[in-house]
């Protein structure tokens, strides 16, 4: 499934319609494709692989897109 996963996520990125402008729903995809290729060890930590945890995560991927467009100055260095 690995393979599958990093085929994937590979196949995206070179998509370049998809690379300008993927949103929150495509840099979640990415994360979570990247959780589940880290997961996969056997090295990986035992809360690192509860679903719960990994919804958190790949939901922190969305953020920036959120914050893109908000005129802040507590954000400014971020836009």
């Amino acid at each position: 499934m690995t393979a599958r996963t990093l085929l994937a996520a590979l196949a995206l990125c070179a998509s370049s319609s998809l690379a300008s402008a993927w949103d929150c729903y495509g840099h979640r995809l990415i994360a979570t494709l990247a959780l589940e290729i880290t997961t996969a060890s056997p090295n990986a930590p035992a809360w690192l692989k509860e679903p719960a945890i990994l919804a958190q995560i790949a939901d922190q991927a969305c953020p920036p897109d959120r914050w893109r467009s908000t005129k802040m100055g507590q954000i400014t260095h971020l836009n």
